[in-house]
């Protein structure tokens, strides 16, 4: 046995300090160097016990030239001596003690060099066998330096970057380990012989499996079986992680129903469970049948409990992530067969019984299904969500609900609308009154075409637990893709009120964004609403109006431009029905609009010009009009045709129709000097007007002047 660090260190330095002065008679040059490799070979694993690998490494320098001349001595020697035997042996030792040292200090190159150098010393041993040395010392040194090596590569192979040199020990202690004569072996050296040949094989076949050489690592398992006396009984009963070992590398071969049989023999056997669940897990990845048939082996032989169910679940989900063409629209095997797995009486009772687990399952099952869902696998997300709510406690009435809304917008997405429903009322019984419910129930109605029923849902919406101003925005989005103006309308007047209220604060759509929506939809309708369209420009007009501090440029030039071009053609729209008070009013929001922009080009002038002449005449014309007169707002004439005629004055006289523009206005403002618009006067203003031919040549200009929405003004 090794003596304590400091006291092997002690003991070296004696014996170094009297070799010089003092040599046995009976011992040779021979014995004497593998006396001093073996005392400081004994120093430095003493120091690396320790952790004091700089002493060790320094041990172990001070036996290189002994190392040395133990190799050119038996190399030399024709005849083998018991001392080759031990020098040889010795040498083994002290490239292993000096291997594990570099690989506790990290010296990769130097661990190397050592797995080499000790390989290549115990070939030399096992050539010694049949050359006449004495047999049982060879047996011992073979046996000792096999032992060595495996414990080296053992320790190396807990370092995975360190395969290489594993791998290495692992072949020289299996080569070591085949030249021993067996038949000479007492029997404490065979078990001794048949224990590490055994380790060997195992270590091997999973160094291998872990390099992907799942050929080498398959061999490896076989060759175990064939040293048992009882081949693959013996296996299974004495060492049944080699099933494990021979079953993954028959999966890396492609073979995976010889990887079935293995994995069934080793639910069968004593195996940790966790071995058994492993590779359950990875058949499922190449075979999700023969993947669930492992487990359910596993759970017949007793050895399942709800913590490895969960495991089992989470393992194959993982796969199924990692592989997303395994579970497609087209296919979805993979939830079959675990989810059958999972339906199983035995598997609902041991996760009922355990609720700590039984939640982790539900969440697995719920996050499975949600990543269907988001991947377009809705038969498989269906079936996820589905399994979800069947490891729900009664008790659990918001997950409950939360299951039953997924599996419904599941169904909706393949087109099973009355299931879809009844999913929707479950979510509704298990926890009333929630937003999630009530958006879904509308989307429900918005997709199969139930326009009262989308609305109706659009106006309970806000009395709904946990609603937000988004909501009603999604709404809006929805309808609109689903081209439903009536019900994106409704969205878009509820968002506005909410906004209005100062709900909406936290929504990123802005108040005007809301409003040029809703103005867009009402211009596509065939039967517009021009109050309801009116009532959207004034409000734009107001809140922009409102942000415009005294002094200051326009903070919405854009939207200001986008409104106004709006404004005008649905006036030209209005004209086109000879509707005279919507057209009056809507070229009146175009001329306060453009009073907004502040651009003071010619183009911009000759236009608010123009709609400034046509919305007066309008306005006027239909305050006039028999028997129904339309009320004029005079505050807004006054403002039309104040921003008419100032824009008027920036032009040149002499160029188009600008003289004649201002002429109007200017008999506009003369008229209300005079007496005023009122439904008495107005008459007298348009006979005038006919009289000098002025109406056909405004109607003129209005057919000709258009604007593009969103161009330039």
């Amino acid at each position: 046995e090794l003596p304590s660090s400091p006291g092997a260190q002690i003991s070296c330095d004696i014996f170094l300090w009297i070799q010089p002065h003092w040599r046995p008679p009976a011992v040779s040059p021979l014995q004497e160097a593998s006396l001093l490799l073996r005392v400081l070979t004994d120093a430095g694993e003493a120091w690396t016990q320790c952790d004091k690998y700089f002493e060790a490494e320094a041990c172990f320098s001070k036996a290189v030239p002994f190392a040395a001349q133990i190799e050119s001595e038996v190399q030399s020697k024709t005849v083998v001596l018991p001392s080759s035997v031990e020098a040889l042996a010795a040498l083994v030792g002290l490239q292993v003690a000096r291997g594990r040292a570099a690989l506790g200090s990290g010296q990769v190159m130097l661990l190397s060099v050592c797995v080499s150098k000790a390989r290549a010393a115990s070939l030399m041993l096992s050539e010694l066998q049949g050359t006449g040395a004495a047999g049982g010392d060879l047996r011992c040194a073979q046996l000792r330096a096999a032992e060595r090596l495996l414990n080296l590569g053992s320790l190396a192979m807990q370092t995975p970057e360190r395969r290489d040199e594993c791998l290495a020990c692992f072949e020289a202690c299996e080569q070591g380990l085949q030249v021993v004569d067996r038949s000479a072996c007492s029997p404490s050296e065979a078990e001794v012989l048949s224990s590490m040949q055994t380790m060997c094989f195992k270590s091997l076949a999973a160094v291998h499996l872990d390099k992907k050489n799942f050929q080498a690592g398959l061999n490896c398992c076989n060759n175990l079986q064939a040293l048992l006396p009882g081949g693959a009984t013996a296996v299974a009963e004495q060492h049944p992680s080699v099933l494990f070992l021979a079953a993954e590398s028959l999966l890396g071969l492609n073979r995976p129903s010889e990887a079935c049989e293995a994995g069934v023999q080793l639910a069968g056997s004593s195996a940790p469970v966790d071995l058994g669940l492993e590779l359950a897990a990875d058949l499922f990845s190449a075979d999700p049948e023969l993947g669930v048939k492992v487990a359910r082996q596993l759970l017949e032989h007793g050895g399942l409990t709800a913590p490895h169910i969960k495991q089992f679940l989470a393992l194959c989900c993982k796969d199924m992530s990692a592989q997303p063409d395994k579970e497609s629209t087209s296919s979805d095997a993979p939830a079959q067969a675990l989810l059958g797995f999972l339906s199983m009486e035995k598997v609902q009772e041991l996760v009922a019984a355990d609720g700590e687990q039984g939640r982790l399952c539900f969440e697995l099952l719920f996050d499975r299904g949600a990543h269907c869902f988001h991947e377009r696998a809705m038969p498989a997300a269906r079936k996820w969500f589905q399994a979800a709510l069947s490891h729900l406690k009664d008790s659990e009435t918001e997950d409950k609900a939360r299951c039953c809304r997924s599996i419904a917008m599941a169904s909706l997405s393949l087109g099973q609308s009355d299931e879809a429903k009844d999913y929707a009322g479950l979510a509704e019984k298990f926890d009333p009154g929630h937003i999630n419910t009530a958006f879904l129930r509308f989307k429900i109605h918005l997709l199969l075409g139930e326009t009262p029923g989308a609305i109706r849902e659009i106006g309970t919406m806000a009395a709904c637990r946990g609603f937000t101003a988004e909501f009603m925005a999604c709404s809006c989005a929805e309808s609109l893709g689903a081209k439903h103006p009536a019900v994106t309308l409704a969205a878009l007047e509820q968002l506005r009120a909410l906004q209005r209220e100062g709900e909406a604060t936290a929504l990123e759509t802005p108040p005007l964004t809301v409003l040029r929506c809703a103005l867009q939809v009402h211009a596509q309708q065939q039967a517009l609403d021009w109050e309801k369209a009116l009532g959207i420009l004034r409000e734009s007009h107001g809140l922009i109006t409102e942000k415009m501090e005294p002094g200051s440029s326009n903070p919405f030039p854009v939207e200001t431009e986008w409104f106004a071009s709006s404004a005008w053609n649905l006036a030209l729209k209005a004209r086109s029905s000879q509707l005279l008070a919507p057209t009056g009013s809507l070229m009146g929001m175009a001329v306060r609009f453009m009073g907004l922009g502040g651009s003071q080009d010619v183009r911009t002038r000759e236009l608010q010009v123009t709609g400034a002449v046509v919305a007066c005449s309008a306005l006027l014309e239909a305050a006039s009009s028999q028997p129904d007169p339309h009320p004029l707002d005079m505050q807004v004439f006054r403002e039309v045709l104040h921003l008419g005629k100032t824009a008027a004055e920036g032009l040149d006289p002499s160029k188009g129709d600008a003289a004649t523009h201002l002429q109007f206005l200017q008999c506009f403002d003369f008229c209300l000097a005079l007496e005023g618009p009122t439904p008495e006067s107005a008459p007298g203003l348009l006979a005038g007007m006919e009289a000098s031919k002025v109406d056909a040549k405004v109607c003129v200009l209005m057919d000709e002047a258009r604007m593009e929405p969103g161009g330039a003004t």
